[in-house]
């Protein structure tokens, strides 16, 4: 009984020792792949501040200095919403969301239009958006992470964006936040409350109310835009050979005029996971989450699409009526998903 009883404790010894090698192992690995996430953005920086003004700082440089220092320029360009908010959220949970403007550590890009306001339809690129902004988001996606996103389909080159706005309570709206925005004519604001939600209870499944807002905008925006694509706040459109302003729209010109019987491009998932940083020190939330899939991390890709050539709007998969699906080489265009 002793001899097995050493035997049994012997293996179990040796199994733990295994265990905390391969843990090691594994940790080693993903620490190195950090590294060289780390390395790519600030090589994509690099190349961008190049060609670039220092003036304007973009995402990736912010991502790279992991800085919390404010920016404290005036708001300088007629085309930024006026109000202002602290980085803090959680201290101001007794004022409505929808009073609450862009941040004051916003960087100038996030201030500033890539020269496509006051455009008119119709467009060359659209966005629709179906978002609910509300305290509780474990993500923490805010009216901040919004005007982040915004600002930045901005500099991709996206024209004009459609918001359906699911809030469930009235001071979740963020129609007030958007004015700036709508008033400029960049964003055209659709309160889609009372299609998701019924005496605070939800109507149908959160992919259904998505892609009822979806269908919607094709109805009644279809002969306004060239082509569209449906993304979330969390997700960006990210190209590794440009950088450059407008990057988006360029690709999509030249992958449409090679590709002419295109009517969807879709954009791969590459997922950014982990436990994010202190979101008050690293306010841009491309620069919390850096350990990205290696691959795309599965098929749940997002589209860009002709709203002629759509017959049925879908959250990830449009069902076509004309022309073809084909997917975006990784490297010209992907999606950078910080989930």
């Amino acid at each position: 009984m002793r001899i097995k009883a050493r035997c049994i404790l012997r293996t179990v010894v040796l199994c733990g020792s295994f265990t905390a090698i391969l843990f090691t192992w594994y940790w080693l690995m993903n620490s190195r792949a950090a590294d060289a996430l780390f390395v790519e953005i600030a090589e994509s920086t690099d190349q961008m501040n190049q060609s670039r003004p220092k003036a304007t700082p973009d995402l990736f440089t912010v991502a790279k200095n992991h800085t919390e220092e404010s920016v404290t320029e005036e708001q300088s360009s007629p085309h930024a919403p006026t109000k202002q908010l602290s980085l803090d959220y959680e201290k101001q949970t007794e004022e409505p969301l929808a009073r609450r403007g862009p941040p004051q550590h916003c960087e100038s890009w996030c201030r500033r239009g890539a020269g496509v306001v006051g455009s008119q339809p119709p467009y060359f690129l659209t966005a629709v958006l179906e978002v609910r902004i509300y305290y509780v988001d474990l993500a923490k996606l805010t009216t901040r992470e919004m005007y982040q996103w915004l600002q930045y389909l901005r500099y991709a080159g996206v024209e004009h964006v459609y918001v359906y706005d699911e809030y469930r309570f009235q001071n979740e709206s963020q129609l007030s936040a958007l004015e700036g925005f709508i008033e400029e004519g960049y964003v055209t604001y659709t309160d889609w409350h009372d299609v998701a939600w019924t005496n605070g209870n939800r109507i149908e499944a959160h992919a259904k109310t998505q892609e009822s807002a979806y269908k919607h905008c094709l109805s009644h925006y279809a002969k306004d835009s060239m082509w569209q694509t449906a993304i979330d706040i969390d997700e960006y459109p990210f190209s590794v050979t440009d950088t450059e302003q407008n990057f988006m729209r360029r690709f999509v010109e030249d992958f449409s005029s090679k590709n002419p019987h295109a009517s969807q491009i879709t954009m791969q998932n590459y997922l950014f996971l982990g436990k994010p940083l202190n979101d008050t020190l690293h306010p841009l939330l491309a620069s919390r989450v850096w350990r990205r899939t290696k691959t795309p991390a599965n098929a749940l890709v997002k589209p860009i699409y002709k709203p002629e050539g759509i017959r049925s709007a879908q959250v990830h998969h449009n069902i076509l009526q004309l022309g073809r699906s084909i997917n975006a080489p990784d490297e010209g265009l992907r999606m950078n998903h910080y989930w």
